[in-house]
């Protein structure tokens, strides 16, 4: 094992006061064993070792030594799955760093002094104990923050300052208050899914640099105005409380919707302008009725929607790949189903209203178009009514 033989004094401080077993280079670390495990990996500056980056995890650890602010070559610091319940301030003085991952501890507390991480770019809480952080507002350098799974009430406003954030991850909380904070951040991906988010600020939706949506499983009433967000391809809120889209989700690239587990009861017939919608799932709704759809659409999951039929030309949608139709009232099948081919399309029905002579007449039309029948023709969902 190589040994870390010139560190600076500050640096065998801290190792010595952690405690750790053997501190070993990144590349001989051994996570599937059990007990503790630490890594450091070093750089060479003026010919002496510096940690530059920092491994621990899992292990029975309940603080990190005030010694720890001695690390000021320190990149990237990691401390996952441990008893550790505070990080102290001398974290502060590592100003270097730009990635620090705290992910399952039983953190409840973050110190002021992490506002002074000026070159933090990648931030990770994920599974702590954290109901707000300190103003993290002079971090600018900061792209990526992810809080998911811990226990905060409102989302932290403070991060209306981190103007160089690309990426927020929220979910699994209890926030029920989005403020109006959006003004000055171009975020790409936002994930509050599973919160108990009610409404969406202003602010929100002139997000123009929104690619990624992630809001299942919260208590939305209603999506406003969605045309300013023109960067967006995929969008969930699903197990909402919405009873509609908005007719501006026509103006929109989108390549995926997922509106499931609502109260909708109309698709807006705008959606046929969305010419890049790949996927749209509304399934479990009130919908009756399926509008036009866009040409290039490829799996349609209208499950549990009270539909009592398919739109007579439905196949016209050559690029579709998967009708997931089942619990609805469908008493027949349309003829155009038979310009699918069986081998490349699925039909999901069960739980209808369709009689057996309906269906064997449908596959005869379909068993008409191939030259053989291959074995996994037995295996086509269409089959399992």
């Amino acid at each position: 094992m190589e040994k870390l033989s010139q560190l600076q004094e500050g640096e065998i401080l801290f190792l010595n006061e952690l405690n750790l077993k053997k501190p070993v280079l990144f590349k001989e670390v051994d996570d599937k064993g059990g007990g503790r495990h630490s890594a450091v990996e070093v750089v060479k500056i003026n010919g002496i070792d510096h940690i530059y980056k920092l491994l621990i995890t899992e292990n029975e650890l309940d603080c990190l030594p005030d010694s720890i602010g001695n690390l000021t070559y320190l990149t990237t610091l990691v401390v996952k799955y441990t008893q550790i319940t505070t990080i102290p301030n001398k974290v502060g003085k590592l100003t270097n760093l730009k990635t620090l991952i705290l992910i399952e501890n039983k953190i409840n507390k973050l110190p002021v002094a992490i506002s002074m991480l000026i070159n933090l770019e990648y931030l990770n809480l994920i599974r702590n104990r954290l109901e707000s952080i300190p103003n993290l507002g002079k971090l600018k350098k900061l792209t990526h923050i992810t809080m998911r799974d811990n226990k905060f009430k409102k989302f932290p406003e403070c991060l209306r300052g981190c103007t160089a954030l690309e990426e927020i991850d929220l979910s699994f909380n209890e926030i029920n208050e989005i403020p109006d904070i959006f003004d000055n951040l171009l975020i790409s991906r936002i994930n509050l899914r599973s919160n108990n988010i009610s409404r969406l600020p202003d602010s929100f939706y002139s997000q123009s640099t929104l690619g990624q949506i992630q809001l299942a499983k919260n208590e939305l009433l209603i999506l406003n105005d969605l045309s300013s967000m023109t960067n967006l391809f995929s969008i969930d809120v699903s197990r909402n409380k919405l009873e509609q889209l908005p007719d501006s989700i026509g103006n929109l690239d989108v390549h995926r919707i997922n509106a499931s587990y609502n109260q909708i009861k109309n698709i807006p017939g705008t959606v046929v302008n969305c010419s890049n919608l790949k996927i749209l799932d509304i399934s479990n709704n009130y919908v009756e009725f399926i509008p036009e759809l866009p040409s290039n659409i490829e799996n349609l999951m209208i499950s549990n929607i009270n539909l009592t039929s398919l739109p007579e030309d439905i196949g016209k949608y050559l690029n579709l790949g998967l009708i997931d139709a089942n619990d609805n009232n469908l008493n027949s099948l349309p003829e155009s189903l038979s310009n699918f081919d069986p081998k490349d399309f699925t039909l999901r029905i069960k739980g209808n209203n369709i009689k057996k002579d309906e269906i064997n007449r449908k596959l005869w039309l379909w068993m008409n178009k191939l030259d053989t029948i291959e074995s996994d023709f037995l295996n086509w969902q269409y089959l399992d009514y």
